[in-house]
């Protein structure tokens, strides 16, 4: 994502889970979704997740790019990048294509990084074992 947190417009998201608000289920959107309050379920988009510093997402999250200035307890999945800020905090895996980790930032679980021919890869692996 291109500008800084704190410089994003609010006028500019397409989703946004308020400060106040405690969503429970499965969150399906396109284009950017901004957490400041809380999500119990995962969250898909066919777009861009920002996590805010006092919210928390306790489910997986699929998405083109997130930034995680909150906590995330659940697995991330991104066609892109994954950004953990000074105050963000995961637990759980991640597949990724980018991963950024800021000072501070907490990460406990797996990673797994995407490549443009890791398909590729694994057939030739998949050929060397027989």
């Amino acid at each position: 994502m291109s500008k800084k947190y704190s410089e994003t417009n609010p006028s500019t998201f397409d989703t946004l889970v308020g400060k106040n608000a405690v969503f429970t289920g499965k969150l399906e959107s396109s284009g950017l979704t901004r957490v400041e309050g809380r999500i119990n379920g995962d969250v898909i988009l066919d777009g861009n997740l920002i996590v805010g510093e006092d919210s928390m997402v306790q489910g997986n999250i699929k998405a083109i790019n997130v930034e995680v200035f909150g906590a995330v307890h659940g697995n991330i999945e991104t066609q892109d990048s994954l950004t953990l800020h000074e105050t963000g905090k995961l637990i759980g895996d991640v597949d990724i294509k980018t991963l950024i980790v800021k000072g501070n930032a907490s990460f406990e679980g797996n990673c797994k990084m995407k490549t443009p021919n890791s398909d590729n890869m694994k057939l030739d692996a998949d050929k060397n074992k027989k």
